[in-house]
């Protein structure tokens, strides 16, 4: 999209809000507006030092003063107010006032000056004065005085002394003191005589702008409008309602624009280092990656995103010329049209791949900005972690604009900034909310609500995420703002198509609403250039990719060196990861016929199936509340209170145990990160003391007693389960009609969880045992010793030393150093990319991005404590099955996901019920229940003849299963 017209040099800006210079550049153009107003105050000033401040007796029109220079001070109008000759008073006319206070000067000028004087007589050393009749007359004049014992003394002009009551006046005068000329002179309301009409009218509105408290006096110099006012202009600019009258000019939105666009903006060089900053420090405001340098603004081959703006931009806001000249840069040049992006969005953390205008792919820094810094593999796992310090001042900049707007990280982390700070939050138990660890289990609760309350203790009640409407504070659209940043810069350039994974069981609803929150929040992170560009605007998509394990499978089949292997290739995905254990099962082959011109391989997945709470961060959680529960005594002594994980069950005394508090939640983290080397290396923990928080949001410290080697045996026991329902899950989805030459099956583990010795060992277990059985389903006739190995090919995470002595020991080049290659984690993303819509690989699911997935349960009922099935995973959505008689009104259905109750065998305290009842019991009726979502069922009443009638005896009931 490179064009002549990519870049420009321009010294005409948009003033808009959102755009990071805004903020400086509106104070500087709305000070064009206050500069108006302050010049015709300086006018006036200069003509009241020159025609009033700089003389002296300038009579005052309203009040009994003269104005006299030499001594900065005002002089009662003797001729126009009666002065005491008993008494000195303190204010004349609302004015304070006070003895004159150098008696030689005041001498001189009622002696020396009295022809200039106005109120000396001119043939004699005394003033005019009114008495109490108003009858003037003439008076010596007191200066000054003082008290001795029981007698006043007076100075006059005559130099004499006089004591008691003597004829002598005393004359009052007010000093300016530590207040302006102007200041003065507006506080209590001194209008001169010598001031024209227009004059006084100025006047009479500084008057009110002082009494408004709108002015600021610096030294002599003339007033000026104060913060205050300069923010009422403002709000005139911002509110187009509003307006306000200064000088008898008119101030409202539109004046404002009007007076912007006639005025050309001079800048100083502290607003063009503020400008530049700003411009070149935008991208490290909004998510803290490196400043972009000077040249970005000066260089006529490159140019800013930001100073960018056309037509249609002009609209939404103004368009200031400058004097100086600035290289400006059209977003659209930098959209890689042949860029593809593939996110793993995943419980622990998400990966970002990656590729552009070759096959090439490449994994994207996530949630570390400081690209000066070398890179580490975990600048490319981003915790999907986030963090809420200021949630309200975020939206306010986040709703400001469409696109890019000048949000603030510090209002809102994500990444390892969040995870650190909350693993480091040990100082304030009520910051525990400000936290949101596990995005995406709230993404498919159906009735989980959340309470956020950020570090500014501003609350956001959250419902179930399904629930959420467009008004909503959507954390998943932030998040996906943030990503978006981060993919989306003046680094990196623009990309406009993305691929997102999901995990095979989630459903339709929770696909769709993460996909358009992706959507808002990735479009929010692109110019507005771009997003008002309709035509550029079509190739802007956010789709569905690849199942997660089924993207593994792709990326795993390829670097294992599958590619040109001429057989059926039958595999397996174990994918262990942070939040859950998710399999697929397919068949991996090389286009054949007419494929061939289009596509290289070919993948089928005809199988899956997952164990939810089998993730890593689940086992930790698993042991800490084994541990929490050993320690119960303990911990009720001291207050101390713990969560339970979905997975676990409540035990006796637990009562006052169990709390979904601040407390608990930071209790479960900090025992959590004590056992985490237990699980990730195998290093044995004992007995310690620990930091915890009470019921009283008190730290104490409580020593716990640990047994490792239990702790050991009950993870291996909970692995265990999740790998026999692994092997349970592929006997159920191989057969001999998708698998007829089957010879062998290829297993890739895949997640960080499955780097695990445990992991491992417990294959090579389950292997053998499900070798003979497999096989026998499949047609494949068993020698009578047989080996795991013969059939069941276990290869491990990628990115690991083993894996790459295999990939070696095949031929294929393996840079062990190189941070770009598909690991266990990563290896998701990479296979979503490359089996993306228009990739050499052809995907061939049994559910199409657009359907629903398969009914999630097994549902069965209680026989001797056995769990026994009487519909499994596959059963059709809206077929009724017999169920129970209608003999009683009470019935209990019993469902589990763990495919390992396909045997029969499951004892029924592993699996969940549901009571249920019905409104008309009857002897010859069925109880008939029916799959009417992936998580809900229906049941009714009828006579077995006339249930395919849709007959019914009572109404249909629906529950859900959780």
């Amino acid at each position: 999209m490179e064009s002549k017209q990519s870049v420009k040099v321009t010294s005409e800006i948009l003033l808009e809000r959102g755009r990071p210079y805004y903020d400086c550049i509106n104070a500087s153009a709305i000070s064009l507006i206050v500069e108006k107003i302050n010049s015709k105050i300086e006018n006036f000033s200069k003509s009241m030092n020159r025609k009033i401040f700089s003389k002296n007796w300038k009579r005052v029109k309203n009040k009994n003063f003269y104005y006299l220079n030499s001594h900065n001070c005002f002089v009662v109008d003797s001729s126009r107010v009666k002065c005491s000759r008993s008494k000195w008073v303190k204010e004349v006319d609302g004015v304070p006032v006070e003895p004159p206070n150098d008696y030689h000067i005041w001498q001189t000028w009622f002696h020396d000056y009295r022809d200039v004087n106005p109120l000396a007589v001119k043939d004699s050393w005394a003033v005019v004065n009114k008495d109490e009749k108003g009858i003037e007359g003439r008076w010596d004049i007191a200066l000054c005085y003082f008290f001795s014992g029981n007698y006043y003394y007076y100075f006059c002009e005559s130099g004499s002394i006089h004591s008691g009551s003597g004829l002598s006046l005393r004359l009052p005068v007010s000093y300016i003191g530590n207040l302006t000329k102007i200041e003065f002179v507006l506080k209590y309301n001194l209008i001169f005589e010598d001031l024209t009409d227009e004059e006084e009218a100025v006047f009479t509105e500084l008057k009110k702008l002082y009494d408004e408290g709108n002015l600021e006096f610096i030294s002599d110099k003339s007033p000026v409008l104060n913060q205050k006012i300069i923010e009422l202009v403002n709000e005139c600019y911002e509110d187009e309602n509003k307006e306000i009258t200064v000088f008898g000019i008119k101030i409202n939105h539109e004046s404002i624009v009007q007076a912007i666009k006639d005025t050309e903006l001079k800048f100083t060089d502290e607003l063009y280092d503020e400008f530049t900053a700003s411009l070149l420090e935008s991208d490290t405001k909004r998510v803290e990656i490196n400043p972009y340098d000077e040249k970005k603004i000066i260089d006529p081959n490159r140019g800013h995103w930001e100073l960018w703006f056309d037509e249609k931009d002009a609209e939404s806001g103004i368009v200031l010329k400058t004097d100086r000249s600035f290289a400006a840069r059209d977003p659209r040049a930098d959209i890689k049209e042949d860029g593809v992006v593939g996110i793993d969005f995943g419980t622990k953390s998400t990966v970002v791949v990656f590729q552009n205008g070759s096959d090439h792919t490449m994994p994207m820094r996530i949630g570390s900005g400081n690209f000066k810094e070398e890179a580490t593999a975990s600048d490319y796992e981003n915790p999907t972690f986030m963090e809420f310090c200021d949630i309200r001042s975020f939206l306010n900049e986040y709703n400001a604009c469409s696109g890019r707007p000048l949000t603030s990280y510090d209002d809102i982390k994500v990444s390892h900034n969040a995870k650190n700070n909350l693993e480091n939050s040990t100082e304030n138990s009520g910051d525990y909310r400000a936290f949101f660890k596990d995005l995406k289990h709230w993404c498919i609760s159906r009735d989980q609500r959340r309470i956020i309350r950020d570090k500014k203790r501003h609350r956001e009640e959250l419902p179930p995420f399904c629930e959420l409407s467009d008004d909503d504070f959507n954390p998943v659209e932030i998040y996906a703002y943030y990503l978006g940043l981060f993919i989306n810069n003046m680094y990196n350039g623009i990309f406009m198509d993305y691929i997102l994974s999901f995990p095979v069981t989630y459903e339709k609803k929770v696909r769709s609403k993460i996909l358009e929150s992706f959507e808002k929040g990735i479009k929010k992170s692109l110019p507005s250039a771009v997003l008002n560009d309709k035509e550029v605007m079509k190739n802007f998509r956010i789709v569905q990719g690849a199942a997660e394990p089924a993207a593994y499978a792709v990326c795993a089949l390829q670097q294992y060196g599958f590619e040109d292997v001429d057989k059926n290739i039958y595999y397996g995905i174990f994918d262990f990861g942070g939040g859950t254990a998710d399999f697929d099962f397919g068949v991996w082959r090389k286009a054949s016929g007419s494929e061939t011109r289009r596509y290289s391989n070919v993948i089928s997945h005809f199988g899956a199936g997952g164990d939810k709470y089998l993730g890593g961060e689940n086992l930790l959680a698993f042991m800490a509340y084994e541990v929490f529960k050993e320690n119960a005594d303990v911990l009720r002594k001291c207050g101390v209170q713990f969560i339970k994980p979905d997975e676990c069950e409540l035990f006796t005394g637990s009562q006052l145990l169990i709390s979904d508090s601040e407390e608990a939640g930071l209790n479960m983290i900090n025992m959590k990160e004590y056992l985490r080397p237990l699980w990730e290396d195998g290093t044995h923990v004992s007995g310690t003391t620990l930091s915890m928080w009470n019921n009283k949001a008190e730290s104490v410290n409580v020593r716990f007693e640990i047994d490792s080697d239990l702790l050991e045996k009950l993870m291996k026991v909970r692995i265990e389960k999740g790998v026999r329902n692994f092997f349970e899950a592929m006997l159920a989805a191989f057969s001999e009609d998708n698998a007829p030459d089957a010879e062998d099956i290829q297993i890739f583990l895949a997640g960080n969880s499955s780097r695990s010795e445990i992991v491992r060992e417990l294959f090579n277990k389950y292997s053998e045992i499900y070798y003979p059985i497999i096989s026998k389903k499949l047609g494949i006739d068993v020698p009578e010793e047989p080996k795991e190995s013969d059939f069941f090919k276990i290869y491990p995470p990628l990115g690991t030393g083993e894996a790459w002595g295999i990939q070696e020991s095949k031929g294929i080049y393996v840079d062990r150093e190189a941070l770009d290659s598909p690991t266990g984690k990563t290896g998701v993303a990479y296979g979503l990319i490359e089996c993306r819509s228009g990739s050499s690989i052809k995907v061939i699911s049994e559910i199409r991005d657009v359907d629903e997935i398969k009914f999630s349960y097994y549902l069965g009922y209680n026989e001797n404590r056995k769990f026994k099935i009487i519909s499994d995973r596959n059963i059709k959505y809206g077929k009724w099955i017999d169920f129970i008689d209608a003999f009683e009104s009470d019935f209990e259905i019993y469902y589990t996901d763990l495919p390992e109750a396909v045997g029969n065998s499951l004892p029924v305290s592993q699996v969940r019920k549901k009571r249920c009842r019905i409104a008309e019991t009857h002897n010859e009726a069925r109880v008939y229940i029916r799959a009417a979502g992936p998580s809900e069922i229906e049941y009714t009443v009828a006579l077995p003849d006339e249930i395919d009638k849709e007959q019914y005896i009572t109404d249909i009931e629906k529950i859900t299963l959780n």
